[in-house]
């Protein structure tokens, strides 16, 4: 929601609440609690509707099945998953019934709360009391299960969707726009993309289309984030094309994700170059960002640097000082990228003062950043070096892996 509606919202819960207090007690009765309860969930005010729900005793009045709907829709808003679960318990406490719309804002706090378990329980207690879920129900579930990266209950959720005759719809979410068909198809693909599973990816893309639903840019760019975590660059990049094909335009997240999944895809070919070139394909990409407008940031660099392998390290470091020129800052992964590059390209001395230039500019060296400075230290033989950088990080905190230390026996090894 844009950040003035936000605003527009809460001041007129703000009012309501105002409103409320000027208004004699003998005036009060449910329908107006429930009003204000619901102008402050809106507001983003969900203390305010408990404290109003824990209000009505005071003045007779009892809550009900809708005005406690109206708490839960408020608590889900605010993402507080604990408040509605505890809500549900009292409800029942006091002899309320709780209905469909009840669980479904349940859920919601739960989806919004990043607490898969406990939407997927809600489900299941649904059924087991008689109710039956709607779209709205398992789309939040969805979204819940996207959340924390269980994308194998993602899709299973879709699938009982349709077992039980609903389909994600326009029609289905009219008045709700945080609620719409795209968002429980990006929910199912973003829990595929996190666990890089593409194939899966790929095949809710092709669902969507069959249901009439169209991929937005957030769809395509959870594709090509699952295309690029699986090495699937031609997929990756397929996609790319697409977007535009359709008519959507690729935005930074675009680009970047695809340049990582030429980054991933470094063993395999790429446009009509030979193998291990997909940095030509990466620089190209970064260029064609800034033809269309775009400004390429950290992650779109250090996944072009992380391209750059072997006889490429002087285009990892061109890029490097290209990012500082600009105005960026790197980060540990992007120099971790750049000194793997100087390793794969026999630059021990590079490597090492990549690795102090990050002290000095208050980055810590991470063990990946260390394993490829000690790599480097390994091919040009300086064992010296090698062991020096252990301990190094021994100072540091940083915990050496089965990696480091094998690294550091080939140096020893390699020492003539």
């Amino acid at each position: 929601m844009p950040r003035d509606s936000r605003g527009g919202d809460r001041r007129k819960a703000l009012r309501a609440l105002d409103g409320m207090k000027r208004l004699p007690r003998e005036l009060l009765h449910q329908k107006s609690h429930c009003m204000v309860i619901t102008a402050c969930g809106r507001g983003g005010q969900w203390e305010q509707a408990v404290k109003l729900l824990r209000e009505m005793p005071t003045a007779g009045l009892s809550p009900n099945v809708i005005t406690y709907n109206a708490v839960f829709a408020a608590c889900a808003k605010g993402e507080q998953w604990k408040g509605a679960l505890a809500l549900l318990k009292e409800m029942t406490a006091v002899g309320l019934t709780p209905d469909v719309i009840t669980y479904s804002s349940a859920v919601d706090a739960c989806a919004k709360g990043e607490q898969w378990k406990g939407a997927l329980a809600l489900l299941k207690e649904m059924t087991a009391v008689g109710l039956t879920p709607d779209v709205i129900t398992y789309s939040s579930a969805v979204d819940a299960c996207a959340k924390g990266e269980q994308w194998k209950e993602a899709l299973a959720l879709l699938k009982e969707m349709t077992a039980v005759g609903l389909t994600p719809n326009v029609i289905s979410y009219n008045g709700l726009p945080s609620m719409s068909p795209w968002c429980t198809y990006n929910s199912a693909i973003d829990g595929c993309s996190k666990g890089g599973q593409w194939k899966e990816t790929l095949a809710l893309l092709k669902e969507m289309a069959a249901v009439g639903l169209t991929p937005n840019v957030i769809t395509y760019n959870s594709a090509i984030d699952a295309c690029s975590k699986g090495g699937q660059w031609k997929e990756a990049l397929a996609l790319l094309k697409e977007m535009t094909a359709v008519g959507l335009t690729p935005d930074v997240i675009s680009y970047s994700s695809a340049i990582d999944a030429c980054s991933k895809g470094a063993t395999a070919q790429l446009f009509p170059c030979a193998k291990g070139e997909q940095w030509k394909g990466a620089l190209a990409l970064l260029k064609e960002m800034t033809v269309v407008g775009l400004t390429p940031n950290v992650v779109s660099y250090s996944a072009a640097i992380a391209c750059a392998k072997g006889d490429q390290w002087k285009v990892a470091l061109a890029l490097l000082k290209k990012m500082t020129a600009v105005g960026l800052t790197p980060d540990v992964i992007t120099c971790n990228s750049a000194i793997d590059a100087c390793s794969k390209g026999g630059q021990w001395e590079t490597a090492l003062a990549l690795l102090k230039e990050m002290a000095a500019v208050g980055l810590t060296p991470s063990v990946v950043g260390y394993n490829s400075a000690i790599d480097a230290c390994a091919r040009g033989g300086r064992w010296k070096e090698g062991v020096d950088l252990l301990e190094e990080m021994r100072e540091l905190g940083v915990v050496p892996d089965v990696i480091t230390y094998h690294a550091l026996m080939v140096t020893c090894v390699n020492y003539d």
